[in-house]
Parts: structure tokens; sequence; C-alpha cells
């Protein structure tokens, strides 16, 4: 991905901080936008008034999560390239550094961005379909930590009751836990209907469920994480993002068993 601008963005909750590099990695600007519709907005206009061509651009950020989703779409409205990338896949890349701030993390992506051109590919949001299922999966897992958490609860009280009266505290608790199970059973229908409509185009989810060991959530976290299937060349790139590919470690005469690594989607 050759360009004519490297543009690095450091994401924050409430903030953006961004650097520019020319095609030769030379620092030009440094700046910051607030991350709202209308500081993105007013940072690609801020671009185009120092006389730097959209289509002559590429930027990079890290994977933050719902930080990062309103920059993504924003982007791709603009028809701007953007490259997502992991944390640790930039800092170990860049070797030994010193010193961390916003506007420095801005630079090493730009930075990372340039010198990594010839090996990284555009990057895409997926569809609305698998980020309305990415959510309710995330909300599934809070609440079933919930339901543990009070579960546990009750378990330990029942030790404690045998020298105090704790029976009003465990039905409270008890009341909070069967309401969580209902809710988890909506949520696991909503969820459901979200795959048999994601089904009804792709035909992915049948296929899945297929597998023996497969249900309807690791289905849909496949789906989600891979991006319907898009987001890796093959299988092996696919298992080694999971960490379930063994790589060897060996130094001299010493081998040490096999180990998984994760993280990594290059195979």
């Amino acid at each position: 991905m050759e360009a004519s601008y490297y543009i690095g963005i450091d994401i924050g909750k409430q903030r953006l901080d961004w650097h520019i590099n020319d095609a030769q990695n030379t620092e030009l600007i440094t700046d910051q936008a607030a991350n709202t519709p209308k500081g993105i907005h007013k940072m690609i206009a801020q671009w185009k008034r120092g006389k730097i061509c959209i289509e002559e651009i590429i930027v990079c950020f890290e994977h933050t999560g719902p930080y990062g989703l309103l920059l993504a779409t924003i982007l791709e409205q603009a028809r701007i390239c953007y490259v997502m990338v992991s944390a640790a896949q930039v800092q170990l890349s860049l070797g030994i550094r010193r010193g961390k701030s916003d506007p420095i993390d801005a630079r090493r992506l730009a930075e990372y961005l340039w010198r990594f051109r010839d090996r990284l590919a555009p990057s895409r949001l997926p569809s609305k379909a698998l980020l309305e299922l990415r959510s309710w999966l995330i909300w599934r897992e809070k609440l079933v930590k919930m339901r543990t958490a009070l579960t546990n609860g009750i378990k330990a009280n029942t030790l404690t009751g045998q020298v105090a009266d704790l029976s009003e505290i465990n039905d409270q608790m008890q009341a909070q836990n069967d309401q969580l199970t209902r809710l988890l059973k909506q949520v696991d229908r909503t969820i459901n209907g979200l795959l048999h409509r994601y089904n009804t185009t792709e035909g992915q989810y049948d296929l899945l469920v297929s597998i023996p060991g497969i249900g309807p959530i690791i289905a849909g976290w496949l789906l989600v994480y891979t991006e319907g299937f898009t987001r890796f060349d093959n299988a092996r790139q696919l298992a080694c993002f999971a960490g379930s590919a063994p790589f060897p470690k060996q130094s001299g005469q010493k081998k040490s068993p096999d180990q998984v690594a994760s993280g990594g989607a290059n195979g």
C-alpha cells in the first residue's frame, strides 16, 4: 500500500491524537481532534486545507473496540483508506522505545504504517448484522458473569448461615439470580434470531452448528471474530489467531514442548 501521506491516530475515549508523515517518512504535522462526528469531520477538513489529497492518504490506528468505531465509519464514508492493527503488533515491531504519550503513540503508528506498508492490507468494518451480534454476545457474557458471582455468593452464604441468619440476604440474591436467568433466556432468543437472519443470506451458521461441539454461542463468536470468514485467508491464520496452532521452541540442544500463541493472523 503506497501513499503520499501516512497518518497515525491514537484513539482515546474523548480525543484523537494524529500525526502525518510523508512518503519519505518525514514528520509533517501533529495535532488533536475530538472523538466526535464533528471533531473527526473537522480533522479531515484540516487535512484537505493542508493540500493533502484524500486519495493519497492511508490512516493507521489500533483496535480499540467501540472507541474507534466512529472513526472507522466516517473514514469509510469519506473513502479514506485505513488499517486497524493490534497494539502488541505495533509495540513488538518497532523495538525498544522510550517514553509514552498519546502524541508519541500517534507518531509511532505513522512510522509503523510507513515501515510495513508493503505487508499491511486495508481494513473494513464488519456488517451491521455482525456488529449487532457482537454487542449481544458481549452483553450475554456480562450477564453470565453476574449470575455466576451471585451463585457463588449464595453458596458462600450457606456456610456462613450455619452461625448467622442470612436468609433474607440469600432470598434477595436468589431473586436476582432468577431474574438474570430469565434475562439470559431472552438474550439467547435474540442471539438465535440474529444468527438465523444472518444465515438466510450467508448460510454459514448452519454449516458451523453442523460441526459436533459447536452451538449457537461458539458459532456466533466465530462469525464475529472472522467477520463472516472474510478476515483470514486460510485455516492456518485462524488457528494462529485463536491460539490453537503449536509453534516449536528450541535453542541449540534444548527443545521445549511446542507452544501455542495467539493474537496474530499470519501463518
